[in-house]
């Protein structure tokens, strides 16, 4: 006689987590560095969240002829004057839950992050979107902590950052 085996079906985190309302997404302005001036924009957490921010994914998108060049930077602090995108929002469509973590950012800024630490450093092509930083929740923003995407360019361009993440106040790192 033959064993019948049970159907088995795998589910993704941040599947599981949207369920939950718990999953964000959330995208700069239109970022403008150029030859003189760098941009940046990056997902921080509160210091008085009391959770932890998982990553899900990264993007860069470029929407210029010229290349802009990308460093991430874990837990830095920006350049310049720091301002807050109102484009984010829960994945899970007809939730009214509110993310604690914030998409900041300075579309056209003199200077460089201080401290922190450099993970990655890339090029976006013309036209084209980088998000292959898709690290499905292995970088994890604990309270008063944040990661950044630092652009710099030769030539005048246009890009937005996009993260998406789920919270979770269960997990304490």
């Amino acid at each position: 006689m033959t064993e019948k085996i049970p159907p088995v079906v795998t589910v993704t985190n941040s599947a599981f987590e949207s369920t939950k309302g718990v999953l964000f997404q959330g995208k700069s302005p239109i970022l403008l560095p150029d030859l003189v001036n760098n941009a940046w924009g990056g997902l921080f957490n509160p210091s008085d969240s009391q959770l932890n921010l998982f990553l899900g994914l990264g993007a860069i998108s470029n929407f210029s002829n010229t290349v802009i060049k990308v460093g991430i930077f874990l837990n830095s602090k920006p350049p310049g004057t720091v301002f807050e995108s109102p484009q984010s929002a829960p994945l899970k469509i007809g939730s009214d839950n509110k993310p604690f973590g914030t998409i900041l950012y300075n579309q056209s800024i003199q200077g460089e992050p201080i401290g922190g630490t450099e993970i990655v450093s890339l090029s976006v092509g013309p036209f084209s979107t980088f998000s292959d930083f898709s690290i499905l929740g292995r970088v994890i923003v604990q309270p008063g902590t944040n990661i950044l995407f630092f652009l710099s360019s030769e030539e005048s361009t246009e890009a937005s950052v996009t993260f998406s993440w789920w919270e979770s106040v269960g997990i304490v790192c």
